[in-house]
């Protein structure tokens, strides 16, 4: 039988290409994976172009806007899941999970796999001093001509040109990266990175996560690699340490 994974995506630029593509790579090893997003979540993996590759890849995608948090709360309880996964994980996220806040299906999900004791792994998009995030398809004003080509090649009609110059709508934007290649000033550009300073209150959350015995990565690849030990498909030196850390994180919640 196949071993199944629920992924939750929230609103954050951060990880979010990384995310999807670990996504594909679980499912591509034998691992069913479903995948719930928040409001924001959606909206970013929309404009990212994430959304888009789930749905082609076959994923089961559950949306806030059309899946009842009972639904979600059900699935984790009845133990459907080996493994509930948040990645990336908003700031917002982490504080609502440290302090029991579930109101999204994300952290519906989280505090069903703290209360029911399932294997719990957060990326968070804050946890140190400084990080890396990803911004979306911009325009460069200063580079526009107002042609108008990223409109006329843009299959949403994200793109519109005013005062001429183009601007993108983003509620519309799927992040195909068409316009990007299709303007010949070089004024769209896509998946900038840009590093940011953390508030020292998102990095506290993230440590008291620890304290409760939720897994917390720092990189896409070493979820998979916890995924994979919870699911038995890696080696058994893997799966031992993982039956250690299982043993010691009900031990610690019974006390």
């Amino acid at each position: 039988m196949r071993k199944r994974v629920l992924w939750c995506l929230t609103g954050s630029g951060s990880f979010m290409h990384e995310c999807s593509k670990g996504i594909a790579e679980l499912a591509r090893s034998g691992i069913d994976v479903e995948v719930c997003l928040s409001r924001a979540g959606e909206e970013v993996a929309k404009m990212y172009g994430v959304l888009s590759d789930l749905q082609a890849m076959g994923i089961k995608v559950l949306l806030e806007r059309s899946s009842s948090g009972l639904e979600v709360a059900g699935r984790v309880a009845s133990g459907r899941y080996v493994a509930i996964v948040v990645a990336p994980a908003t700031s917002n996220t982490v504080a609502k999970i440290v302090l029991g806040v579930a109101d999204t299906l994300p952290t519906i999900a989280a505090s069903q796999a703290l209360k029911n004791r399932l294997p719990l792994a957060i990326l968070p998009s804050d946890y140190g001093d400084t990080v890396v995030t990803i911004y979306p398809c911009i325009v460069i004003s200063s580079r526009c001509s107002g042609c108008g080509a990223c409109a006329s090649s843009c299959p949403t009609g994200a793109i519109a040109v005013d005062s001429s110059r183009a601007r993108i709508d983003y509620s519309r934007c799927i992040g195909c990266g068409i316009c990007a290649a299709t303007c010949t000033s070089n004024a769209i550009s896509c998946w900038d990175r840009s590093v940011y300073s953390c508030y020292s209150r998102d990095v506290s959350y993230v440590r008291t996560l620890e304290r409760m015995n939720v897994k917390v990565f720092t990189s896409v690849n070493d979820i998979l690699g916890f995924v994979r030990d919870v699911a038995g498909l890696s080696n058994p030196l893997h799966r031992h340490r993982l039956g250690l850390w299982a043993t010691q994180a009900s031990s610690s919640q019974r006390s």
